[in-house]
């Protein structure tokens, strides 16, 4: 059936329309109050040009689900995308999350967690952020309050174990010495909120009065340090140098376009205090316009958060903005509205973060381009001298480590766009293959990982090509795996020399490929990437069976002492050096079971 017969059978109803391949792959999703309109755009229309242009020459077929309401269609379009990271959905198909800080204030010694979403567990939680910003925040919390970062678990612990280094140079309030009280730890986590929340006078405030009583009562080690945590709030304070008076809670988003890239300035302001700058850089070159961008943000940055501030203020409108608050008024429950400010402080605030987004193109707009357009020329050079047709979006790369035979590993690693994506790297443990056997265990490795994109989203995307650390052996191998599963991927060997330096490829008929010097040095870095992830893997494979040997062959020690030991003394070395007394305090190792552990080693 053709375009124009399945048009007539779309309904004139809000949904999602999913546009694909002739191999079956999505690569675009998109969403609309009238289905039928906004298909019949694309298939009636003539002259697309861009982003629209390039993808209707690609669309071999497309589906449809009708939804209930617009909003419906937004939340189910970008768990779509989220799911497909279809190519031509620039934005979104990186699946990036931003970050939280995490309280868990339900626990009785609240610990602080970077995390990628929220879920409703009783904690609390802090943001969005970008993941630089959230970890110098936690950085700045850790230095300023000294909130433990260990893994020790309180009150469980406490009198277990001698305290860690960070205590010793003063970094950290230790509970597990018992010489910090559960009321002084409440206290500490409430000052760590408050100061998320944007209340660092309140926090001053309280600990001057907190100096000024600790020095009347000659505690002037106490004094000195509330003065040291006072001083560096102040400076902390200093730097947040917006405050509007009874504003309340509003984020600012400023976008500015350039060319073929964007930059997206966050500004999070939290009871009338500005918390600090977050920002992204976009990539444009499939002729994105600033509002759908600004409205694929919007959808991104919430959709995992709890708090949403009322207000979030724009310097253009997003597309579909009547659409976006709704959603965003149904999930928070409360009027959230979308504002571009036209006058007043606000427009002074936007004023400015769109001067932040006009330096950040001074200091790294040319920067970011010049590695935007090497990354798509680099892509394009080596699908040309490999002779494939089709773009090359997905390169996955494989290498085997193994010490003769004993403790062999598979390492996978992702390159997209150009660039290595680390968060998709896997590694395997070899299950199925005894001893030394390179072109069993990359069969078994890349069977494995074919095997889970029918069911693990995590897997989902399939790689445009398939690069083995090896020569005609390894390829082989790929390609009878993927000849099993009928599935087509293009394979090369890379191929080292004598010096174990990579040398060249070789393809599946056997052909020695000849690079550029640009492709070669790309080749390289994937080929020394892989190697690195898998042989890293195998050194930790390697040295955890070092350590369970040495102290499995203590009678009396199982895998609940053993994690007690190395937790409390941090190596079997350490262990090897400790006395009968230091051993007996680790919990669950009684005087008997300390001596003969001590023997052990020192006989």
């Amino acid at each position: 059936m053709g375009f124009e017969e399945k048009l007539k059978k779309v309904p004139l109803l809000p949904g999602v329309y999913i546009m694909k391949s002739a191999e079956g792959e999505v690569i675009y999703v998109g969403k609309s109050k009238a289905l039928k309109n906004r298909l019949g755009q694309y298939f009636k229309k003539s002259g697309h040009t861009g982003k629209v242009g390039a993808m209707v020459a690609n669309i071999a077929d497309f589906e449809y689900i009708v939804t209930a309401t617009e909003t419906e269609a937004l939340v189910l379009e970008c768990n779509l995308i989220k799911k497909y990271k279809p190519h031509y959905n620039i934005l979104l198909k990186d699946n990036k999350q931003y970050p939280f800080i995490k309280i868990t204030v339900r626990d009785e010694f609240p610990k602080m967690y970077l995390a990628r979403r929220t879920v409703k567990d009783g904690a609390k939680y802090y943001g969005p952020f970008t993941a630089g910003v959230a970890r110098q925040t936690m950085d700045i919390i850790y230095k300023t309050f000294k909130l433990p970062d260990c893994k020790r678990v309180f009150p469980k612990e406490i009198g277990k174990g001698r305290p860690c280094l960070n205590y010793h140079i003063g970094k950290c309030v230790a509970p597990c010495t018992g010489n910090f009280s559960k009321n002084d730890y409440d206290i500490l986590i409430k000052e760590i909120c408050d100061f998320l929340e944007g209340k660092t006078s309140d926090i001053i405030k309280r600990l001057h009065r907190e100096m000024l009583e600790a020095s009347a009562e000659l505690e002037f080690e106490k004094a000195a340090d509330l003065r040291d945590k006072i001083n560096r709030l102040k400076e902390l304070f200093e730097k947040q140098n917006i405050t509007v008076s009874g504003s309340g809670d509003k984020d600012i988003l400023a976008i500015k376009a350039d060319g073929d890239i964007a930059n997206i300035q966050i500004f999070n302001i939290r009871d009338g205090k500005m918390l600090g700058r977050n920002q992204m850089w976009v990539d444009l070159s499939l002729g994105e316009e600033a509002t759908d961008v600004l409205e694929s943000f919007i959808i991104q940055y919430y959709i995992e958060s709890e708090f949403v501030p009322q207000t979030v203020m724009t310097n253009i409108m997003p597309s579909n903005v009547d659409v976006i608050e709704r959603w965003l008024t149904e999930k928070q429950g409360v009027k959230i509205s979308i504002k571009v400010p036209e006058r007043g402080t606000y427009k002074d605030i936007m004023n400015m973060a769109l001067l932040n987004a006009s330096e950040a193109f001074k200091q790294h707009g040319e920067e970011k381009l010049k590695k935007l357009k090497a990354k798509k020329e680099i892509m394009d050079v080596f699908r040309k001298e490999l002779g494939l047709d089709n773009p090359i979006l997905r390169i996955e790369a494989y290498d085997i480590s193994n010490t003769s035979g004993k403790n062999s590993v598979g390492g996978m690693i992702v390159v997209e766009n150009g660039e290595f994506k680390k968060s998709e790297y896997r590694l395997f443990k070899i299950k199925e293959v005894e001893g030394v056997d390179d072109y069993a265990s990359t069969k078994e490795v890349v069977r494995r990982r074919l095997m889970r994109s029918e069911h693990d989203d995590k897997f989902k995307n399939l790689p445009d090509v398939i690069l083995a650390d090896g020569g005609m052996g390894h390829v082989t191998a790929i390609s009878e795996v993927l000849d099993e599963m009928n599935i087509q991927v293009p394979v090369f060997g890379m191929v080292k020399d004598n010096k174990h330096r990579t040398d060249r490829l070789i393809s599946s008929d056997g052909e020695i490929i000849t690079l550029s010097d640009e492709t070669f040095k790309f080749i390289t870095a994937i080929q020394n990437e892989v190697h690195r992830f898998a042989i890293g893997y195998h050194k930790k494979l390697r040295s955890d069976v070092l350590t369970r040997s040495e102290l499995d062959n203590i009678e009396g020690i199982g895998p609940v002492k053993k994690r007690a030991l190395l937790r409390t003394f941090g190596s079997v070395k350490a262990i090897s050096n400790a006395s009968v007394p230091e051993l007996s305090v680790v919990e669950g190792i009684k005087e008997e079971l300390a001596q003969k552990i001590f023997k052990y080693f020192h006989d």
